[in-house]
């Protein structure tokens, strides 16, 4: 027998049926403010790669995972994104746990020394300290400030048991993956409430079950060849998940300047995954900006290609004049940023799977 909805009217003096029973139990409607809101987001300074995203860049308040073989321009781009973030007044903190980062390189992208605040933990359990402390004070001290945190790169960091070992000693497997998905059962809420960015870049390596297997050539084949560290952890927390390859190298003359990359949106919870894209980083000077943006103002029909000539409203132009053009037009820069909202997915696109390593 069906229940029978007591007779009462929608609203009453005490509101709707919903709201008394939210204020009853202190609950949330889903009509009010959510931790879970993305408020604002942070370009990686890349238009083709924010349209590929789908929105005006990496969310805050949330996680989002940079990963590939080395060589493909994770950190590059991380480091756009948090010159960005300086660039509006941010707060940016890049934790260096590969102990890599080159200052002048990282002036060359934009990023101001004096302003880059550059923790070094030895440590998984460290690292996640010391993101929980720099959270906590930063909010204390100025509750709207914008903040992107950079891990580069987790596979650099292990658990504390396992270094603490002795030469010899056998380490002990999936340590670091627990590790990682215990503490990222606290970071990831605090990070949503406290609406801060968190960008992990991570390395491809190759899959244990494949080094030295004696299985067949064909069982090999169909097995997953590659994984990276905290896989299962960064897959359920990343809301963004970028996979990059270098798919060449660009020289002048017979010397290497820069690669051209490939980044392809193997998941996301904020807009439709899926999406490829193709741009140039420079050994130097990192992202091609201006380059990016021509593509896709090429992409929107906005500019036409024949040859290596360009033609904008019968202005015809090559690449290397793009920006006395974008001067003299500043109406596009107006079109690129709207770029990102604009995108939808191509039916006769087959999109691959969104899981974590490529195969």
């Amino acid at each position: 027998m069906a229940r029978k909805a007591k007779a009462s009217p929608t609203e009453d003096a005490s509101g709707t049926f919903e709201e008394r029973l939210a204020a009853k139990f202190e609950l949330k409607l889903a009509s009010q403010p959510l931790t879970s809101d993305i408020e604002e987001y942070i370009s990686t300074q890349c238009a083709m790669l924010d349209y590929a995203i789908g929105r005006p860049g990496i969310p805050v308040g949330r996680v989002t995972v940079f990963y590939g073989k080395e060589g493909a321009g994770k950190s590059s781009v991380a480091y756009h994104v948090l010159a960005e973030t300086q660039r509006r007044g941010g707060l940016a903190i890049l934790i260096d746990a590969e102990h890599r980062y080159s200052r002048d390189r990282g002036e060359r992208l934009g990023l101001i020394p004096a302003r880059l605040v550059m923790p070094t933990p030895t440590t998984l359990e460290d690292c996640f300290v010391v993101i929980e402390e720099i959270i906590k004070w930063v909010r204390e001290e100025d509750p709207a400030r914008l903040v992107c945190i950079v891990i580069d790169s987790l596979s650099a960091l292990d658990a504390k048991k396992n270094l603490d070992l002795a030469v010899g000693e056998q380490a002990q497997l999936g340590l670091a993956a627990r590790t990682i998905s215990r503490e990222m059962q606290r970071l990831g809420p605090m990070l949503a409430e406290h609406k801060v960015a968190l960008i992990i870049v991570n390395q491809l390596r190759q899959h244990l079950d494949i080094m030295g297997d004696p299985r067949s050539r064909e069982r090999r084949k169909a097995m997953k060849r590659h994984t990276m560290t905290g896989e299962g952890a960064l897959v359920f927390w990343g809301s963004l998940l970028v996979y990059f390859t270098s798919t060449g190298v660009i020289k002048d003359d017979d010397a290497q300047t820069g690669i051209t990359v490939r980044a392809e949106i193997r998941k996301s919870s904020i807009a439709p995954e899926g999406k490829q894209t193709l741009f140039d980083i420079d050994a130097i000077d990192g992202v091609d900006k201006e380059g990016s943006q021509l593509d896709l103002l090429e992409i929107l029909k906005v500019v036409t290609k024949a040859g290596p000539w360009y033609s904008l409203d019968g202005i015809k132009f090559q690449r290397r004049q793009f920006s006395t053009v974008l001067a003299e037009r500043p109406e596009l820069l107006q079109k690129i940023q709207e770029a990102p909202l604009l995108w939808r997915p191509d039916p006769n696109e087959k999109a691959e799977e969104p899981e974590c390593p490529g195969q």
